[in-house]
């Protein structure tokens, strides 16, 4: 080879060289620029999540109607029921936001139509909130309570609740502000793996959070970011990485977020749950209310925390998948 035709190779070398790097750093920049973009994104959820929280009309207004009927049977059912026909569970939340809202505002006590407000908050959550091709008409709700209350008991009850709700039917519930946080990660966190069951368990947290009357009167966001927190610790993780990943500004709402958190960390150590579903856990009612079956329900919730864990890094995974096809593509 001449010392000319040398030359050219490695100029034709130095250039694909110089050609691949400023591909190499589009990419990248690109993908920063996603990110930011979903930043921004997610924090504008969370913001609007948050001005929503503090309207009055999602707020439960207390009263002497405290319903004295065990709130673990009437969750535990839900959940079952949910789990039975393939529904996302995040809708009992949202039951229970129609159920405490309806039930506190009531000057007299409902205690004589406590299931009947439940029956008809879970009927009036899964027709607004099921993505499900699955259909539960108020006759379906009738069967379900094998002629307890008829097709009309429901259809009244709905016209009631409605009304008492003034139609505000979409309420921010934790699940919703946690799902922001677990955006906001994974989209920054390097270690998505470490976290994948931090929000599994987080998740599993605020599903029991439901059973405690106690969160009734704490804003949805505290309840999700204590989940954050217990969950975060119970995996060995420093929850101050955490909040500097998720950048949100949550000062004003310390001292809540405090007590949910004491709360939560009570609650699990009273389920006894450890990470892995092997394990054979000890329950008890995190509200108090003893119930029988307490050793079964405690496998089947260890169980749900597995499953959890498997749901959250196959999630987890498919982000990871749906960054690297937004990169930018390589072309020479």
């Amino acid at each position: 080879m001449s010392k000319m035709q040398s030359r050219t190779v490695i100029a034709c070398e130095d250039e694909a060289d110089s050609r691949s790097i400023v591909v190499d750093k589009n990419e990248r920049t690109q993908q920063i620029d996603h990110r930011d973009c979903m930043r921004v994104e997610c924090q504008s959820q969370w913001n609007a999540l948050v001005d929503k929280e503090q309207r009055a009309t999602y707020k439960v207004q207390h009263s002497s109607a405290r319903p004295k009927s065990s709130r673990t049977k009437l969750c535990d059912w839900a959940y079952q029921f949910m789990d039975s026909v393939g529904l996302d569970r995040g809708i009992v939340s949202i039951t229970f936001s129609y159920f405490d809202r309806y039930v506190y505002s009531q000057i007299e006590s409902v205690e004589r139509k406590i299931d009947l407000v439940f029956m008809t908050s879970l009927y009036l959550a899964i027709k607004i909130h099921s993505f499900s091709e699955l259909t539960f008409p108020a006759v379906k709700f009738s069967e379900i309570t094998d002629g307890k209350f008829d097709q009309a008991d429901i259809t009244d009850m709905e016209i009631s609740l409605l009304g008492v709700l003034g139609w505000h039917v979409n309420p921010p519930v934790p699940a919703m502000f946690l799902s922001v946080c677990n955006e906001l990660c994974n989209y920054h966190a390097t270690d998505k793996a470490s976290l994948s069951r931090m929000w599994a368990t987080a998740k599993f947290l605020i599903e029991l959070s439901v059973y405690d009357v106690f969160f009734v009167d704490f804003n949805p966001s505290s309840a999700a970011l204590a989940a954050v927190s217990v969950a975060a610790n119970i995996h060995s993780i420093p929850a101050d990485n955490v909040w500097d990943i998720l950048d949100l500004e949550i000062s004003r709402q310390s001292e809540q977020i405090e007590l949910c958190t004491k709360r939560l960390q009570v609650i699990y150590n009273q389920w006894n749950f450890s990470t892995s579903a092997e394990s054979k856990p000890v329950c008890h009612s995190p509200t108090g209310v003893s119930s029988t079956g307490e050793s079964a329900k405690g496998r089947k919730a260890a169980r749900r925390l597995d499953s959890l864990f498997q749901a959250e890094e196959t999630r987890s995974h498919g982000v990871t998948e749906r960054m690297s096809k937004k990169r930018a593509p390589s072309t020479v």
